[in-house]
C-alpha cells in the first residue's frame, strides 16, 4: 500500500474543503507508515480554543495489517491547580463518549483525544482513502463535541 500517497490525497481533500495549516511529516521524522498528517484547528470544543490533529497509519505485528490512529491535542498548558479537576472530568467524559477516548499526557502536560482503528485487509487504495477520511472526520467530531467541559476545567481560575 502506498501510504505516503494516501496521506497526500487526504491532505488534498482537507484543503479542498477549506482546512488550513495542513502538513505532512515524513516517515523518517515520525515512524509512521507514510508519515503523519498534521492539521491545526481553531474554534475547537465550541469555544475559541486551538487544537492540533495528527493522523497516521502505524504498522501492526500481523503482516499486512496496520492501524489508523488519530490524536487530537485539545488542551495544553494546564495550571497545576486544575490538573485534578481536568483528570476527573476526562474520566467522566470517557464514560459517555461512544468511541475513542481522552487522556492526560503527563510527558507533555496536555489532554489528547485518541482513536485507533485497525486497517486489516483493506487493499484497495480508494477504499482505504474513504476509511481514512471517515476515521479522521469521526475523530474530529468526537473530540470537538466532547472536549468543551475538559477545556473549561483546564482554564478555570482556582
Amino acid at each position: 500500500m502506498d501510504y505516503p500517497n494516501l496521506l497526500r490525497k487526504l491532505e488534498e481533500r482537507l484543503t479542498e474543503n477549506g482546512a488550513e495549516g495542513v502538513d505532512i511529516l515524513s516517515p523518517e521524522e515520525t515512524g509512521f507508515l507514510g508519515g503523519l498528517l498534521v492539521m491545526e484547528l481553531s474554534g475547537f470544543g465550541g469555544m475559541a480554543n486551538e487544537a492540533l490533529a495528527e493522523f497516521g497509519i502505524a504498522g501492526a505485528e500481523i503482516p499486512g495489517a496496520a492501524v489508523m490512529m488519530v490524536t487530537v491535542t485539545v488542551l495544553t498548558e494546564i495550571p497545576e491547580e486544575n490538573l485534578a479537576l481536568v483528570c476527573a472530568e476526562t474520566a467522566l467524559v470517557n464514560g459517555e463518549i461512544p468511541l475513542g477516548g481522552f487522556a492526560y499526557n503527563p510527558s507533555e502536560g496536555t489532554v489528547i483525544y485518541q482513536l485507533k482503528v485497525p486497517v486489516g485487509s483493506i487493499h484497495e487504495e480508494g477504499e482505504l482513502l474513504e476509511e481514512a477520511d471517515s476515521c479522521l472526520a469521526l475523530s474530529l467530531s468526537m473530540a470537538d463535541r466532547y472536549s468543551a467541559t475538559i477545556i473549561r476545567c483546564g482554564r478555570e481560575r482556582r
